[in-house]
């Protein structure tokens, strides 16, 4: 006699679109945790204070990519 196995699937119901858009949004937030990571290296490294312009403009786009 072989033991029963209870276990929860873990999509049930949900439909393929839905399962990739989870792990497309899960590697996107990787990506973007690398980069920031990778910035904030870069700026320990050189070893300069960081200073941000005061128009908002400027640090909205700095938000997003530093150039």
């Amino acid at each position: 006699m072989t033991p029963e196995i209870i276990a929860r699937p873990g999509f049930w119901n949900v439909p393929i679109w839905g399962i990739v858009s989870v792990y497309v949004i899960g590697f996107l937030a990787i990506i973007i945790c690398a980069l920031g990571v990778y910035k904030s290296y870069n700026l320990w490294r050189v070893g300069n204070p960081f200073s941000e312009p005061s128009d908002k403009a400027k640090r909205s786009k700095l938000f997003y990519w530093d150039d």
